[in-house]
């Protein structure tokens, strides 16, 4: 499923939003 592109995306954004 894309599901785990959908995760993978947030968790690379959120990598540089911390």
């Amino acid at each position: 499923t894309q599901e785990t592109r959908y995760v993978r995306k947030l968790l690379e954004e959120c990598q540089g939003c911390k």
